[in-house]
């Protein structure tokens, strides 16, 4: 028969749960198992600080996860900056057509530091046709002081000749002119807090060994495992490598109804988005000359046994997540050994 229990029995309930509680999963565990708890048993702000958990635990691994709490933040507000960075660049891209479409033949990166100062200095053609070419050179070499003159004189005179061309050789619209000069510095600005955030970001990982460990997987880098880590969260979430499988969302589909069994199968896709991308874009990487050679001869063995490309790259995305799950649980660095 059912008895309503005390606040006190629900509290010395709660204690012998944490006291039960076992490492090394006892931060992912704990989190899991008794927040449920929490709301049955009447936890107040007040008790909560009672529930001590002992030192010997593992200061490192609690450590780690509060610094791994601080990555999905900076990555969050990495993508609500570079979001607003892309429009204000599709903007400004659309703007310098209607000026100085010809422009963009002259260097190789539009978005470039010396492009941008360049181009806030002689924004039309009418300017750059204005100046002399000792004027535009010198404008180019303070622009880009690492460069020999040689390379600034020659960049010179594909301005000038980009300007003979533009087809707008008059400032009728001296208004986007203007436009054209605040969005080269809100771009710089941009340019200037995304460093920033990738600074800090750098400077986080650095402490955390989860990140560390993921990145001696051949075709994870920096802003991968930021990513990858943050989407993820506490490996010990997961008790084995299909839970993290399905998590991410590669699991295949079941299809079937009675006797009937579908020979195709898609992936279920109910995980994170961002995670597959990170994934993909991973495996993209390992499968270059200079990535991973187990990977490269996984993918291989797939081709041969008849698979088609992107069943292969499914594959190899679920054979990435198992060599992050054990990367993770025992802490080891991965060997690229084929």
């Amino acid at each position: 028969m059912w008895r309503k229990t005390s606040a006190a029995e629900d509290f010395a309930h709660l204690r012998r749960l944490v006291a039960t509680a076992k490492p090394p999963r006892v931060h992912s565990s704990l989190r899991l198992a008794l927040l449920p708890q929490a709301t049955r048993f009447r936890i107040t702000p007040n008790t909560l600080p009672l529930l001590a958990i002992p030192l010997e635990w593992g200061n490192s691994q609690e450590q780690d996860f509060h610094l791994q709490a601080s990555v999905p933040a900076s990555r969050t507000q990495r993508e609500a900056v570079t979001g607003l960075f892309v429009q204000i660049k599709l903007q400004f891209q659309s703007v310098l057509d209607a000026v100085f479409p010809e422009y963009r033949t002259v260097f190789g990166y539009l978005f470039s530091q010396v492009s941008l100062r360049t181009l806030l200095v002689y924004p039309t053609a009418d300017t750059v046709l204005a100046a002399s070419d000792t004027a535009i050179t010198d404008t180019i070499r303070r622009a880009c002081p690492s460069r020999p003159a040689a390379w600034a004189a020659a960049k010179a005179q594909q301005l000038i000749a980009a300007a003979h061309r533009n087809p707008l050789r008059t400032a009728d619209l001296p208004h986007q002119a203007f436009s054209l000069s605040l969005y080269i510095q809100m771009i710089a600005e941009y340019q200037a807090h995304l460093s920033a955030l990738d600074r800090e970001m750098e400077t986080l990982m650095q402490d955390i060994e989860a990140c560390q460990l993921i990145q001696s997987i051949p075709g994870i880098g920096r802003t991968l495992a930021a990513t990858i880590m943050a989407e993820i969260g506490e490996i010990g979430r997961f008790e084995n490598a299909r839970k993290l499988v399905a998590f991410a969302g590669v699991d295949p589909r079941v299809h079937q109804s009675g006797q009937f069994k579908a020979s195709v199968n898609w992936i279920t896709k109910r995980g994170s988005y961002r995670l597959r991308h990170a994934l993909f874009q991973a495996v993209l990487c390992s499968l270059r000359a200079s990535g991973s050679t187990r990977m490269q001869a996984f993918y291989q063995a797939k081709r041969a046994a008849g698979k088609p490309h992107k069943v292969a790259l499914v594959a190899c995305i679920n054979k990435l997540l198992r060599w992050i799950y054990a990367v993770l649980t025992r802490r080891q660095a991965f060997v690229d050994i084929a």
